[in-house]
């Protein structure tokens, strides 16, 4: 099978794995802030996580930094929280600091999965190819994503049966909730 479409459909499993609902909450905790039309800054910040994401793929598989997987798998749900905590406390703030932060935080969350691309490679096989694959699947899964929640949102604020305010709290309280479920799941003391 051909490596870039491969690793495409890898890239769209990582994102879709019921089993790493982590990224997923990323996502919504990214994206809670933004409506449905404000397409080009939601399609930004996605890039941005997937740039970070791809960075740390990159440097892991030529070995420029250690894959310390206690310490990432904890610091997974510290991203989730902190971008939790800036959006509850700045709104949506400032784009130029919302990608940055997105950047760095996706850059986390790559370090957690290039051990298990790193071991997809073969010795042989060009890197080219199969990082281009996975990155592109992770981005297109997460903009489906993103727009799926986002229009879920929509909806339901179009059902005028809650203030947007009240729903995004109640949806910081839930990812919340589950990101600290996993700090205490990953804990490193």
């Amino acid at each position: 099978m051909n490596d870039l479409k491969a690793f495409f459909e890898i890239g769209l499993d990582h994102i879709w794995d019921p089993n790493a609902y982590d990224h997923l909450l990323f996502i919504a905790s990214l994206l809670i802030v933004y409506r449905i039309k404000e397409i080009k800054e939601v399609i930004l910040a996605l890039t941005a996580f997937t740039l970070g994401h791809a960075i740390s793929l990159l440097i892991s598989v030529f070995g420029i930094i250690p894959i310390g997987d206690r310490m990432v798998e904890f610091l997974i749900p510290i991203t989730i929280v902190l971008m939790s905590a800036y959006h509850l406390i700045f709104g949506k703030g400032k784009n130029y600091i919302v990608y940055l932060l997105t950047t760095v935080f996706g850059s986390i969350h790559g370090l957690a999965y290039a051990k298990d691309l790193i071991q997809m490679l073969s010795g042989s096989m060009s890197v080219t190819k199969p990082l281009l694959g996975f990155n592109l699947g992770v981005e297109v899964a997460q903009i489906i994503f993103g727009f799926l929640f986002l229009l879920v949102l929509e909806t339901i604020l179009a059902l005028k049966v809650i203030e947007q305010k009240a729903l995004r709290m109640f949806i910081f309280g839930v990812i919340l909730t589950l990101a600290f479920q996993l700090v205490i799941q990953n804990r490193i003391w």
